[in-house]
């Protein structure tokens, strides 16, 4: 017992000098001011307002799928691999310039596309003053794509370096602001507050990690120059790994895009935002952790017997943390509401919120930290085939169950399609990992036979 307690207290010590409690510390922090923020927020507005957010949103999210072509998601891989400073940097400043080229392309191919759904009469609200306010909002929150980028950039690459200090802080600025501005100027200015808000936010997060990253030693060394091909590289994983996570996080915008579909009353999709927010925050966790551990994964890629061994270890922490909070959610649910949303406390919105704590807490456990692996890994093409049916199938259960069942047919849809894809990727990553512990095994072997020879 007391070698055990022992390793513990050295697997801790090593752990905060790694930096693992700043990274866990402020993404708890992120956890902890976000919730006040969904807590007080759809106070402050009333449920029609708070709904009105609902379509922007959703529009937003769609072209963030694609946000930098998911090159700021390659700095984690191509900043934690290599260990030469001035090669990081200059992947981190291409990777900037391709990106906000990327997000400028897609954000002129957005208005060109919303426009003429709208006047094709495939998007409607309930409405025409509705919809026009919704459009208003659309396009002045038309550059939230670009400022998430550029905080995506500078925090993928403290991680990627190691900088977990940095990393941490960055991530307290960005959620204090982005959770707190908002809620201040929607006090006075109800829905359009969340527009200055959301802003200030990321420029408050955006100002304090480039002044981190001018003063960070392994920032300041001249940059590489990279090859054509070590640009194709970066942009090719990037792209690849943004095809993977793509139908993966699509399937809460298909979601809510059939609810605005089905469901025209802004009321009921304010009801709809209640019962996802607080259950979405269990994601927190697994992303903290995953954060913190990818680079490790990432430089172990060929280890089969490490990433596998790390991986239950990995999913059964999660598992545990998740059968205490999912149903401390579903059990706190019928309160939350009565004590916080009086006016969202409804029977379809507990019923809903505790089918989300489930589905949330299944994508934390073991959806989420599968396909994070495996993109540590290099293996990209597990994750677009499998979440590509995954979605598929998804977007047909839910368009099939909310045309019947409403917003309850919405929750039952996603949690059916995360536990889906949660059994195949566990499934395939233990086939990935023997893969590459039999390589090894033949690699080991072939040497052993060339030292025996005469």
């Amino acid at each position: 017992m007391g070698t055990r307690l022992q390793q513990a207290l050295d697997y801790a010590k090593q752990g905060v000098r790694r930096g693992f409690l700043h990274v866990f510390m402020g993404s708890t922090l992120i956890n902890v001011v976000s919730a006040l923020a969904a807590l007080l927020l759809p106070n402050v507005l009333a449920p029609a307002q708070f709904g009105l957010l609902n379509v922007p949103d959703t529009f937003i999210g769609y072209v963030m799928l694609f946000n930098g072509l998911g090159i700021a998601g390659a700095f984690l891989r191509y900043c934690a691999v290599g260990d030469d400073p001035r090669e990081k940097k200059a992947y981190f400043l291409f990777g900037l310039r391709f990106g906000l080229i990327s997000d400028g392309v897609l954000l002129a191919a957005g208005g060109v596309l919303l426009f003429f759904l709208y006047h094709a009469g495939v998007y409607h609200g309930a409405s025409p003053r509705e919809t026009a306010l919704e459009l208003q909002l659309l396009a002045a929150l038309a550059l939230t794509p670009v400022a998430k980028f550029l905080l995506d950039s500078l925090t993928n690459y403290f991680r990627g370096v190691q900088a977990n200090k940095e990393y941490g802080r960055i991530s307290v600025v960005y959620t204090v602001a982005f959770a707190l501005l908002p809620l201040g100027f929607a006090l006075f200015l109800r829905i359009w507050g969340i527009v200055p808000g959301r802003y200030l936010g990321y420029l408050a997060a955006l100002a304090a990690g480039f002044f981190m990253l001018r003063a960070l030693p392994a920032f300041r060394c001249k940059a590489a120059a990279l090859s054509r091909e070590e640009k194709r590289g970066i942009v090719k994983y990037g792209v690849n790994q943004m095809f993977a996570s793509l139908f993966s996080q699509i399937m809460p915008l298909v979601e809510m895009t059939i609810v605005n579909w089905f469901v025209l009353s802004n009321a009921r999709r304010g009801e709809f935002r209640i019962s996802t927010l607080l259950p979405s925050m269990l994601q927190v966790l697994t992303l903290s952790v995953i954060v913190f551990v990818f680079p490790y994964f990432a430089k172990h890629y060929a280890d089969g017997a490490w990433v596998w061994q790390k991986s239950k270890k990995l999913y059964l922490a999660l598992a545990a943390g998740m059968a205490v909070l999912i149903p401390l959610g579903m059990a706190l649910t019928p309160w939350l509401l009565r004590t916080f949303y009086p006016g969202y406390n409804h029977p379809e919105t507990v019923r809903v919120m505790c089918v989300f704590w489930a589905a949330y807490g299944v994508n934390a456990a073991f959806k989420a930290t599968t396909g994070n692996i495996l993109a540590a890994l290099g293996e990209v093409k597990f994750n677009l085939v499998v979440t590509f049916f995954a979605s598929v199938a998804q977007g047909v259960f839910c368009y099939l169950l909310v045309s019947r069942f409403a917003l309850d047919g919405a929750a039952w849809g996603l949690l059916i399609a995360y536990s889906a894809y949660s059994l195949a990727g566990m499934v395939y990553l233990r086939y990935y990992c023997k893969k590459l512990m039999r390589v090894q095994a033949a690699f080991a072997h072939e040497s052993d036979g060339e030292e025996d020879e005469p």
